[in-house]
């Protein structure tokens, strides 16, 4: 009998083939699921709700083993081929309220009666396809405190580094981007993974404010951290950004997606949202079974999972 239960993914950091994919070069569209019939009442190895950066990088990892059938159901569409607008960088906040985030309005906030917008992505990718791009990882106490506090054996910052590695294929900042302010130890960085990371380049020369501030704050006792993914992100320095060696978004869909979605044995099914985890209640414990989607509460479809539900 097949182990089924539920999972709720909310970080994941795992390894994979380190390659750039252009978009412009290959139809990836005609490969997704639009139609909800061809995969309702099926069984799946495992069925994930949910296409951003959680979603599609756990698909890619299950999705290695031949034998394991992943489904993907994601609300949005592939959005990663927008161009410039999503690509750069630099154009950021360019994408928001178009069809590729959420924009949830807050209830109005006591300070000034007024509601504010909470941005979200909104496709495959999910916020990777709208956010800063900035790389960073917490602050060592933060992860070792999952072990010490929360008593999770193994899950701290010397065994979970390991992992945020894997994922990584980092560029070392050139002499320019040196001299502008960045700053990088090999150790605190993978060279093998997926996600390609590096400076930002703006096409411009580097302002000398950053590094006169950097300068500024030192004098007042801000620590100056040369990097910031080296567990102790308190101070002030100049962080890598998810771009590739075009200076090309990193995002899921290009990373996650892009090198894999040919495999016989992963779906990825669009314009679906899943609205109910399906669970045998009949032991004591429930367990999930499946999932119940469509594209509004008259239509409603359902899809079973042989092994887990992963809400993501």
């Amino acid at each position: 009998m097949s182990i089924k239960s539920l999972r709720i993914l909310g970080v994941t950091v795992f390894l994979g083939s380190a390659l750039a994919y252009p978009f412009d070069k290959i139809d990836i569209e005609s490969s997704l699921l639009t139609n909800p019939s061809d995969v309702a009442g099926k069984h799946f190895d495992y069925v994930i709700a949910g296409g951003g950066l959680t979603g599609l990088t756990a698909a890619a990892r299950l999705s290695e083993v031949p034998e394991i059938s992943v489904l993907v159901i994601e609300s949005g569409f592939f959005e990663s081929n927008r161009g410039p607008i999503i690509e750069d960088l630099n154009a950021y906040g360019q994408i928001f309220d178009t069809t590729a985030e959420w924009a949830y309005a807050t209830v109005p906030q006591a300070v000034n009666n007024v509601s504010q917008i909470v941005r979200s992505g909104h496709g495959l990718g999910g916020s990777t396809l709208i956010n800063g791009g900035s790389w960073t990882r917490p602050h060592k106490v933060q992860l070792d405190s999952w072990e010490t506090v929360f008593g999770n054996k193994g899950w701290n910052w010397d065994n979970l580094t390991h992992y945020m590695s894997m994922a990584e294929l980092s560029r070392p900042p050139n002499q320019k981007e040196i001299d502008a302010g960045h700053y990088f130890n090999a150790s605190c960085h993978g060279t093998n993974g997926t996600v390609h990371v590096g400076p930002r380049d703006t096409g411009k020369p580097y302002s000398p404010i950053m590094k006169a501030l950097m300068d500024t704050v030192s004098q007042l006792g801000v620590p100056i951290q040369h990097d910031l993914n080296c567990g102790d992100p308190h101070g002030v320095s100049m962080f890598p950004n998810d771009v590739n060696t075009d200076q090309i978004r990193s995002d899921a869909a290009r990373e996650w997606l892009l090198p894999n979605y040919k495999r016989p044995n992963l779906k990825v099914l669009v314009g679906q949202r899943v609205g109910k985890v399906l669970l045998d209640n009949t032991e004591t414990t429930p367990i999930a079974m499946g999932v119940q989607f469509g594209t509004n509460r008259a239509v409603n479809f359902e899809v079973y999972a042989k092994q887990e539900v992963l809400i993501a």
